[in-house]
């Protein structure tokens, strides 16, 4: 291997300097880091001005919507960004967005009341509200016997949920009754292919079955429900009906940019 020698002076790219810079790794996930390898980094930066207005002006799918998360975050270890886990990185998500909206500490979200049957915006607040749940599983994989043979499951990753819709759209076009529950579990078999876990998971018995929702439990990372209190006035009172949402969608949490840089910042600018 050859070294060449480097200048002790930097120089910097005329077209590099203008990129935000990526940010200190992450020292928190909701996976606890369990499903990588031992001193992973997991690095992030905001989203440019151009980001944002491009995502603004689109219409993005989700597989899009979780690209454009993942196109701001770096990995150590030559690992592949598709290999985190779906919850982790829609809480990436959020990191990027806050860190791009430094005021930002709150989120609002859209929701329409069940009873009154009105759209209204609630604020949510992150240290208030947002609270992932812990992955409890030790370790992983987690195994167990399943029609005499043992099958393990992974939480599941950004690959994995690109698999599932892969899996959504051929079964729709081929018209296969087909069950996404039991296709979701069945994506995060990491010892059979798509086609056995599924057919074996579908024909689980009720001792099985059991075993299966422990291990979709134990898997669990993702955010808890949030309370909501409808505020909507009707007829001069307050509508007041309690209900509780998930915000674990990438649309609700992490990519509704609009209206977010209609913030006061007139006392940044310098006039003359």
């Amino acid at each position: 291997m050859v070294f060449k020698e480097v200048s002790a002076k930097k120089t910097i790219d005329p077209v590099e300097k203008y990129v935000p810079k990526i940010n200190k790794p992450i020292k928190e996930l909701p996976s606890q880091g369990k499903a990588y390898p031992q001193k992973l980094e997991i690095r992030y930066r905001p989203y440019t001005f151009g980001e944002v207005k491009t995502i603004n002006n689109s219409t993005f799918s989700i597989r899009d919507r979780l690209l454009e998360i993942l196109s701001g975050v770096t990995v150590s270890h030559n690992f592949d960004v598709l290999n985190l886990t779906l919850q982790d990185v829609l809480f990436i998500g959020f990191l990027r967005k806050r860190a791009t909206f430094v005021k930002e500490d709150q989120i609002i979200v859209t929701e329409r009341c069940p009873k009154c049957k009105k759209q209204s915006d609630f604020v949510l607040h992150e240290n208030q509200h947002l609270e992932f749940h812990d992955l409890a599983a030790p370790k992983l994989p987690i195994s167990f016997q399943m029609h005499n043979e043992k099958f393990s499951f992974t939480p599941i990753t950004v690959k994995l949920y690109f698999d599932y819709l892969d899996q959504l759209v051929e079964s729709t076009a081929n018209s296969v009754d087909f069950d996404e529950s039991i296709a979701l579990m069945a994506i995060q078999c990491s010892s059979h292919d798509f086609e056995n876990a599924y057919k074996a998971v579908f024909n689980a018995s009720s001792e099985e079955m059991e075993m299966l929702e422990e291990i979709d439990k134990q898997m669990l990372h993702e955010l808890k429900p949030v309370k909501l209190q409808c505020q909507n006035k009707i007829e001069d009172k307050i509508c007041g009906h309690e209900h509780e949402i998930k915000l674990d969608e990438v649309d609700r949490l992490v990519l509704p940019f609009r209206g977010e840089l209609q913030q006061s910042v007139s006392k940044k600018l310098h006039f003359g």
